[in-house]
Order: structure tokens, then sequence, then C-alpha cells
């Protein structure tokens, strides 16, 4: 018993010592060293990597040529690559009709991936030139119908629809929409549809003297009266135009030059009684007698119970030294009962120096 006891203390003590120098087991191994579990998995997951790299490459490598040899059959006559004379096969030697420089600059990148996917798949020290002629040689060319080329539409314009409507009808209905945002304070649109309706209809003189008396009631002179000129300018002698023109120098503080825009004005009533009327007034107050006692003249033949005229046509003749005309003009003024108190004693003290 004691040489088994002993046997038994001896395999007691080589486990512990065998515990000691790192071992997990207790039976008799060799000194090969065991590699821990995590190392075969990295190569296994490196090889997994590997692998799937060289699939891929393979799959782009057999993909590529035949892609670009697909291009070269359907557009045949696209020349990719300047080859010299004796390289070009007989049937593309032929001389071709020039392409805009679009079709060329299309067709040129087709190359580059066929040059590329035969240097990847065949690497040799003295690579040959692939090119698309070579490749649609082998193919026939299919037949190819001319399609005539269609140009596109245009893209970002206005497309003008004609209508049925008189142009006067489409000015007017833009004249009462233009009054309606003036009426509402929309100044700005209500002169835009203005402009509108003038140029749907230039003889619409109407939304010109409204345009006008906008641009002059904004302060905007100068264009008020480039309107109006345009205007006479179309269509001279325009009573409506000529009268706004007149009114708007005067209120501009330019009287000499609103009578020289009536000077031309004719002796035509009632059609041009305001013309005449305000005519007659810058005359006088001018002083140009002689243009004041012609427009009287012809206002008090069409009205002679119109006290003021005959007023005026009195003082412009007592001017010229007609003093028999002048004291006739006065005593027809006093016939007149509209005359006032002031206007009467400023008559009868005219009519005494007169005698």
């Amino acid at each position: 018993m004691s040489l088994i006891n002993q046997m038994l203390k001896d395999i007691d003590k080589r486990e512990g010592e065998q515990q000691q120098a790192g071992r997990s087991t207790s039976r008799y191994e060799t000194g090969k060293r065991v590699w821990p579990a995590w190392l075969f998995m990295a190569l296994g997951v490196i090889s997994t990597v590997v692998v799937l790299l060289l699939v891929l490459w393979v799959w782009r490598v057999m993909n590529t040529p035949a892609t670009v040899a697909v291009e070269a059959v359907t557009n045949p006559v696209e020349e990719t690559v300047n080859l010299p004379p004796q390289a070009q096969p007989q049937s593309l030697a032929q001389p071709r009709q020039a392409r805009p420089p679009m079709a060329e600059t299309l067709a040129k990148p087709v190359a580059v991936p066929v040059v590329e996917a035969a240097t990847q798949a065949k690497p040799a020290p003295t690579p040959k030139p692939v090119t698309e002629p070579q490749t649609a040689a082998a193919t026939p060319e299919p037949v190819v119908t001319p399609v005539p080329e269609v140009e596109p539409e245009p893209v970002g314009e206005m497309a003008i629809q004609r209508s049925n409507t008189p142009p006067k009808v489409l000015a007017e209905r833009r004249f009462q929409q233009a009054m309606s945002d003036l009426q509402g304070g929309r100044t700005q649109q209500g002169a835009q549809r203005l402009q509108e309706a003038l140029l749907m209809a230039p003889d619409y003189h109407e939304a010109r003297q409204q345009l006008a008396v906008y641009y002059f009631s904004y302060g905007f002179l100068t264009d008020a009266l480039a309107v109006l000129e345009q205007g006479l300018e179309e269509f001279p002698g325009e009573t409506g135009l000529v009268l706004v023109q007149a009114r708007i120098l005067e209120r501009a503080g330019e009287p000499a030059m609103a009578l020289n825009a009536l000077r031309n004005v004719a002796n035509e009533l009632p059609a041009n009684a305001d013309l005449l009327i305000l005519r007659g007034a810058l005359a006088s107050e001018l002083e140009d007698y002689q243009v004041a006692s012609e427009t009287y003249q012809v206002l008090t033949s069409w009205r002679p119970r119109e006290g003021r005229w005959w007023l005026g046509l009195a003082l412009a003749q007592q001017q010229l030294q007609l003093t028999e005309q002048a004291l006739q003009a006065f005593r027809r003024a006093l016939d007149d009962p509209s005359i006032g108190t002031a206007t009467r004693e400023f008559i009868h003290q005219r009519v005494e120096e007169l005698r």
C-alpha cells in the first residue's frame, strides 16, 4: 500500500507542476503550442473577404467588354478611336459624313472602358489595342433607317393664343379694371393695365389720357408728356390729347408752352370749345391780345349770352386800341345777368374811361 500511495503522490505532484506551467489537463502532451480559437476565426473572415473581392473583380472583367460590345454594335458608325488607315477594317474605311460636335463628344468616352477591360483581363508585355471597329467588324452592321430630327419645343417661353375678341373690346376690359384699381388704391397695377390697354388698342385715347394724368399726379411730368406726345405723333390733332397736354403744362407752371400747344387748334364748335376757352384765358394772361381777341370772337359768336367771353373780348380789343369795338363788347357783357356786382362795377369804370 505504501508503494501505491507513493505513486499517487507522484501523480499529484506532477499535476501540480503542470498546472503551474499553464497546462489545463493532467494527460501527457508533447511540447507543441496550442493556437487560440480567435486566431482561426480571424483567418476565416480574412479568407472570406479575399474570396469576395476576387469574385467581384472577375465579374467586372467578365461583364465590361460585353457591355461595350453591345454599344459598339448598336452605334457602329460612331468613330471613337483614331486609327491609322491600315488598321481600319475595309467596311469602315469609307468616308462618312461629319457629325455635329455633340455626337463626337458623346461617342469618344466609349473607347476608354474597352482598353481598360482588355488590359485588366489579359495583361501582357506588349498588349494590342482593342477598338470598337474590330468588334463591329466581327458583327454585321444593322440597317439603320434615318429618322428625321424633331426640334424640341422651347421651354420657358410664353405661348400666345389668338383670340377672336376684337382688340378694342379687350382694351375696354383692361381700362375698366385699371380704373377699378386706381379707385381702390392699387395705383401701380392700374397703371400697368392702362399700358396693356394701349398696347391692345393704340387709338384708345381715353386710356392714354388717364395714364398721363396718373403720371402727372405722382410727379412724373416727363413721362406724362411723353405718353401724350407719342399719341399725338400717331394721331395728330387729337383734341382730347391736346387738351390734357395743355392743362398739364399749365399746372406745371408752363403757360407759354400750353398756349403754343393750343395755337393751331381749329375754331370748330362745339367740338373744340374747351380748347378755345383755355386758349383765350392763357392768351389774356400772357398778354397775347391778338390771339385772345380772335378766340373770344369765335366763342361769343357761338354763345352770345356769355358775359365773361364778352368781357375778355372787350379787354383784348381795348389793348389793341379798338375803342368802339371794346365799348360794344363791354355793353354786351352787362347784358348777362350772371355777372357779379364787382365785375359790373369794373365794367362801368372801363366804359367811362373809353368815352
